[in-house]
């Protein structure tokens, strides 16, 4: 039995949508601990339109936390100078921190 084409372009779609995407985002539970901004710490700076190769790195200056006492937006320093970012837009570069137990 041939499946006409009508029928393969509203099916497809859907099928993708519903199977195949669904098994690729996978979100836990539960939040992760995720380490805190802190000041003296280095984060990547996420920019939309630059390649991540090409994303500054910066080294934090001083961390405004909003109501809740959680990390809003963060000063930080860069090779372009100094800026204001919100946390949404960095990137907590783990691995550095093990640099100071050496």
């Amino acid at each position: 039995m041939e499946i006409s084409p009508e029928i393969k372009r509203t099916r497809f779609p859907k099928r993708f949508r519903d199977e195949y995407l669904g098994l690729l985002v996978q979100r836990p539970l539960k939040r992760k601990f995720v380490r805190p901004f802190e000041i003296n710490g280095i984060v990547l700076v996420d920019q939309d339109n630059l390649k991540k190769s090409y994303w500054l790195i910066g080294h934090v200056i001083d961390i405004y936390t909003g109501k809740d006492n959680h990390v809003r937006v963060m000063k930080m320093k860069t090779k372009a100078g100094e800026s204001t970012q919100p946390v949404k837009n960095c990137i907590i570069l783990n691995f550095l921190h093990l640099l100071k137990l050496i």
